[in-house]
């Protein structure tokens, strides 16, 4: 059982990494602007309309940084996001529409 186990494992490694990098462009996609005016930052952005998720965004202090998500029919983007880490998983999701061109501050 071991021994099949062990060669199982680097076959389902590769498998759900696979699943976790995505190389399709998001359909419809609407570009916009995350600014963070405080600290360092990491986040997680759910992507609402693609249903995808973005773990480990990491924003510099006091800057600006391009982000592309999907849109809806209206050409708008709709994403929920939250401060990431061991504390701040029970912290509450804060939910955004975007159109392109916009700049987001996080907080």
């Amino acid at each position: 059982m071991h021994h099949q186990l062990t060669r199982l494992l680097p076959l389902l490694l590769t498998t759900l990494l696979s699943a976790c990098i995505t190389s399709e462009p998001p359909s419809n996609p609407v570009d916009w602007y995350m600014v963070n005016t405080g600290d360092n930052i990491t986040l997680v952005i759910q992507d609402v309309v693609c249903n995808r998720r973005y773990n480990n965004v990491r924003i510099s202090r006091r800057s600006e940084t391009d982000f592309q998500t999907c849109g809806d029919e209206e050409g708008r983007s709709h994403i929920r996001y939250r401060v990431d880490g061991y504390a701040a998983r029970s912290g509450p999701w804060i939910t955004r529409r975007i159109n392109a061109g916009d700049s987001v501050y996080l907080q």
